[in-house]
């Protein structure tokens, strides 16, 4: 047997969130200048002089925009594949399915050598289980609704912050951070982030029973918590009037 390459991998990235972001928000003034200059970005940036280590590789945020370019192709490349096997019957050829092995089935190595010496396609029926509509769950179906609403309200969410750079022309006018206002920004500091928690959510409930899917939204949530909370600290420090009833991400929690 042999580990899975992105359990593993999602699972150290939540632990090492999870401690680095504690470490943050708790003794940021005793750790290395480097530690907390490559943690910090964005608005939320190291505004002191630059660590040595750090500012021949840090990238300004701007440059984010590479990562969307290349997640986009994936995902479409990815659904692609998934709609050919699944819906239209298509068959898979064996470096695909060793692929699939050795980054996410954990299966025994020697499946994948079998493909790998045989011929041609592999059968979809030797491969991939069919999906019933009986097999579609209430939790299945409930974490759709969830993930698109989450979608609908995340936008919602983006379009208010855009606004606050334009005038009611659409044109814009500032490159200021401002004070959201409206909508769910009145109880939380971050509610994009939070709609980013729930789209995870709701896809962790329509694939419920997934081995690797909860090690994703668990590094979705801490990763997103650590940033809202970042954020949080940041509009108190920037804005004397923003206002005190606001919560970083949870709605009258925290």
């Amino acid at each position: 047997m042999y580990p899975n390459l992105l359990k593993l991998g999602f699972i150290l990235m939540t632990f090492f969130m999870v401690i680095m972001g504690g470490l943050i928000n708790t003794v940021e003034q005793h750790l290395p200048l480097f530690i907390v200059q490559t943690f910090r970005y964005g608005k939320c940036a190291y505004q002191g002089k630059s660590s040595f280590f750090i500012k021949p590789i840090e990238v300004p945020k701007r440059w984010f925009g590479h990562f969307y370019i290349f997640a986009a192709i994936f995902t479409t490349l990815a659904a692609i594949v998934v709609c050919n096997v699944y819906i239209l019957g298509a068959k898979l050829e064996p470096w695909l399915l060793i692929c699939l092995d050795l980054l996410a089935s954990g299966r025994n190595a020697s499946v994948a050598a079998i493909l790998a010496e045989s011929h041609g396609f592999i059968h979809l029926e030797e491969t991939v289980p069919q999906i019933a509509l009986k097999d579609v769950s209430f939790l299945n179906v409930s974490g759709c609704i969830l993930f698109l609403w989450a979608c609908y309200q995340q936008s919602k969410m983006g379009f208010i912050l855009a606004n606050l750079r334009k005038n009611n022309k659409g044109e814009v006018i500032s490159v200021k951070h401002k004070i959201p206002h409206g909508d769910m920004f009145e109880y939380v500091s971050s509610p994009h982030l939070l709609c980013e928690i729930l789209m995870y959510l709701g896809l962790t409930f329509v694939m419920w029973g997934a081995s690797i899917w909860p090690w994703v939204f668990f590094w979705v949530l801490t990763n997103q918590v650590e940033s809202a909370l970042l954020t949080h600290q940041w509009y108190k420090t920037t804005f004397s009037n923003y206002p005190s009833q606001r919560k970083a991400i949870f709605p009258f929690i925290v």
